[in-house]
């Protein structure tokens, strides 16, 4: 996933934009190794969506195995990823 893809809806903000679904075709073998060692791996940088440049990040969901891309949210060390599926499902 290159950076332009990050910057394909500069019209969005960043809450209506992230968390992001990764289809899990989509992820490469370098990613989820670095997922497996680290947790999350570095996608790119967002630069339209928000005021300052904010690191993008590739995560896989503990609770549902869904790949999001998404910024980090919370600060250290509460620090955790939304995952668009687990959402939905505590709305309804």
């Amino acid at each position: 996933m290159k950076s332009e893809m990050l910057n394909a809806y500069p019209e969005m903000s960043a809450g209506q934009y992230y968390p992001m679904r990764m289809p899990s075709v989509a992820v490469s073998l370098l990613h989820r190794v670095r997922i497996r060692m680290f947790g999350m791996s570095k996608v790119g940088l967002d630069e339209v969506h928000f005021s300052a440049p904010t690191t993008i990040w590739l995560s896989e969901c503990r609770a549902c195995g869904a790949w999001n891309v998404d910024y980090i949210h919370g600060f250290w060390p509460n620090e955790y990823f939304n995952c668009k599926p687990c959402m939905a499902q505590k709305e309804a």
